[in-house]
């Protein structure tokens, strides 16, 4: 009904009609947006058949060919556009709100301390007494690689976390140290024979690899990054043997399909 009475005024205005020639595209554009895409191709078909009835049977209009082709063109493109535009914002309006919804569940759970697991504290006491005594131990700093949907990210939800230390706990022994030292990291002082370290590191990375189901049904891939270094011939204080063993770690994720690294490997 609105492109009729539309028509029709422009019609009997004749030359000052012109000035009514934008509203086709008003119309278009609100129909869109109020009721969907649909309603764009219907309202455009309207439309075009109203510009084309004033381009063939009004009196004035039939000889303006150009403009009437001119507003024809606007009124398909500029709706078009700014649905475009709008659905752009939408989907972004709908990425920051997964993010927001994800980063409020990070947060709540945060406030609930992870269970099976120390604290740095714990470790620097523990390093401190065992280097005393002269105990030979192996460290290891192990950092969390989270992959979603093919893209890494550094953010490793609280119940996942949680997972993954049970996971780790049931390859543990009684001799062995575990603790967190900040968000993605973990260290592992372990004192098990050096001819069983290959064996025990092969064990960590199977339970530790994994794939998980996370916010909103992504998938999420979990691997680690594992540095190795051996006490005391590495290094005879916790400040030198922390440094080594950040630095196999730091040289295992620079590596592709390579989950640890031994300090000693990278300075043969």
């Amino acid at each position: 009904m609105d492109f009729v009475i539309l028509t029709f005024l422009i019609n009997v205005l004749g030359e000052q009609g012109i000035y009514l020639l934008p509203l086709y595209a008003l119309i278009v554009m609100q129909s869109s947006v109020s009721y969907g895409l649909n309603y764009y191709v219907s309202g455009a078909l309207m439309a075009v058949a109203s510009l084309a009835y004033l381009a063939m049977m009004s009196p004035y209009w039939e000889g303006q060919y150009n403009v009437i082709v001119a507003f024809g063109i606007t009124t398909l493109l500029v709706p078009l556009f700014y649905i475009k535009t709008l659905i752009r914002m939408d989907k972004k309006i709908g990425e920051a709100e997964e993010k927001i919804a994800y980063v409020d569940e990070l947060e709540e759970q945060a406030s609930v301390e992870l269970t099976g697991i120390k604290d740095r504290n714990a470790y620097k006491e523990t390093i401190k007494g065992l280097i005393k005594k002269k105990e030979p131990f192996t460290l290891l700093f192990i950092s969390l690689q989270q992959i979603v949907e093919g893209k890494e990210d550094d953010t490793i939800s609280h119940a996942l976390l949680q997972t993954i230390i049970d996971e780790i706990n049931k390859v543990l022994t009684e001799d062995d140290f575990f603790a967190r030292l900040n968000d993605n990291e973990f260290v592992i002082i372990s004192r098990k024979q050096r001819v069983f370290l290959r064996k025990y590191l092969h064990k960590l990375e199977n339970v530790i690899v994994s794939t998980h189901r996370g916010v909103n049904g992504k998938s999420i891939h979990i691997e680690p990054n594992i540095g190795v270094t051996l006490y005391p011939e590495d290094g005879q204080n916790e400040m030198i043997l922390g440094k080594c063993a950040d630095d196999a770690m730091k040289a295992a994720k620079e590596k592709e399909s390579v989950h640890h690294m031994f300090y000693r490997g990278l300075t043969s």
